[in-house]
């Protein structure tokens, strides 16, 4: 089985025998490196896998994890290739690096953003806790959505974004608390990018949680 090309940042801490896992998803145009130093400033017992979406983007150097439509909406053909993948990357994830498959966390980033919310509304049992920062939860006639009773989601949102509006950022968190999903929703005076602010304030939520368990 060929799995999602990868890169990997091993635990600065180890606690446990098994760590916690954390997923990163970039967004359009970018590829595995774009997210990968937020590791600098996210909890140190995580192992760390930051992932490259399966598609060549048509306008620039960097990949994409599907189409987009001119409604805002995936290509539906994309999206599903891309979720596959996915899902066959976390059901071998926990075998290829030890990780604890209960404490799998997704931090998605615009393009990322979308996948990782509908991955933890369609495979819940796959995913501890999901981050969304500037993305959102694209409604897709393909897929139905579960119920994901006090599931941990974090989502963030620049109220000056001009490449995904606050209102698809508010409409996320409507849907998701609808979903049952104990949400977490701050907006930030920014625009389509990840500020100190919310970087903080999504680190301090990962570790409160992590320290729970």
């Amino acid at each position: 089985m060929d799995l999602i090309y990868h890169k990997i940042i091993q635990p600065q801490e180890k606690k446990d025998s098994k760590p916690p896992c954390l997923i990163l998803l970039h967004g359009r145009g970018a590829d595995e490196n774009d997210l990968i130093g937020l590791s600098d400033y996210l909890d140190k017992r995580f192992l760390i896998l930051s992932l490259r979406a399966p598609f060549k983007w048509e306008f620039g150097i960097g990949y994409t994890w599907f189409d987009m439509q001119s409604d805002f909406s995936p290509e539906k053909n994309d999206l599903k290739h891309s979720l596959k993948l996915l899902n066959e990357f976390l059901s071998q994830v926990s075998k290829l690096y030890d990780v604890d498959s209960s404490r799998i966390f997704i931090f998605g980033f615009s393009m990322g953003a979308m996948i990782g919310n509908l991955f933890s509304t369609i495979y819940p049992e796959k995913v501890f806790a999901n981050i969304s920062h500037s993305g959102y939860l694209p409604a897709v006639s393909d897929f139905q959505y579960k119920k994901i009773p006090n599931k941990p989601v974090f989502v963030a949102h620049g109220i000056y974004d001009p490449i995904v509006p606050i209102a698809l950022g508010r409409e996320t968190e409507k849907v998701l608390k609808e979903l049952e999903a104990n949400v977490t929703y701050k907006e930030y005076p920014i625009e389509h990018h990840i500020c100190e602010e919310s970087i903080g304030d999504i680190s301090k939520w990962i570790t409160d949680l992590l320290d729970k368990q």
